[in-house]
């Protein structure tokens, strides 16, 4: 059985991909910006639910799978860099601390939804401003919550973390996996 992946990641889908997950990819078209008086969670929460019931009003009859992953620092949202001297700004203010990091997930199909949050600790290195402007200027993390990559070369940049690795890449897929599994949907297919 295949589902509707509401992500233009390619990280989401390639874990899709890993685990036998078949799914197309229909990207829901939202204002991603917090609301006034809106905290983090509940940003996160509502941007994967708003994309998630985007795409399953047009396939009411498939399952949609719908994700939002954002940093948080002292209670600030940490979303995808604006340019260069922003992430330059997020990595430096993370530098040498913890941050966390919240995937919020959606499945929805028809009246059917669930939605979770996910959260794990990651905790950086000290690194150097060279190091941290080199990062910057090599463009991974131009696209991504926090400004970095955790499953790339901004590995380097990342003492320890606490919780799902898979949290801070942008999808909890063990997680993922065990709710479509209680609505009929089994990974490891085959190719």
């Amino acid at each position: 059985m295949s589902i509707i992946l509401a992500s233009a990641s390619p990280r989401r889908s390639a874990l899709l991909r890993q685990v036998g997950i078949a799914h197309r990819i229909v990207v829901a078209d939202i204002d991603e910006s917090p609301l006034p008086q809106e905290s983090p969670l509940q940003t996160v929460a509502r941007l994967a639910q708003e994309k998630a019931t985007a795409i399953a009003r047009q396939y009411p009859e498939q399952w949609v799978l719908a994700a939002d992953t954002i940093g948080i620092l002292e209670g600030q949202l940490l979303g995808k860099p604006r340019d260069a001297a922003q992430a330059l700004a997020m990595l430096s203010a993370m530098n040498g601390r913890m941050h966390e990091v919240a995937t919020a997930v959606t499945i929805q199909k028809g009246a059917q939804c669930l939605s979770e949050t996910h959260i794990a600790r990651v905790y950086m290195r000290h690194s150097s401003a060279a190091l941290l402007q080199a990062y910057v200027d090599g463009g991974e993390g131009a696209d991504k919550a926090g400004a970095y990559a955790i499953q790339g070369q901004g590995a380097v940049l990342v003492e320890k973390i606490e919780g799902d690795f898979y949290t801070v890449v942008g999808l909890p897929i063990a997680a993922v996996c065990a709710t479509l599994h209680t609505f009929g949907i089994m990974p490891f297919a085959r190719p």
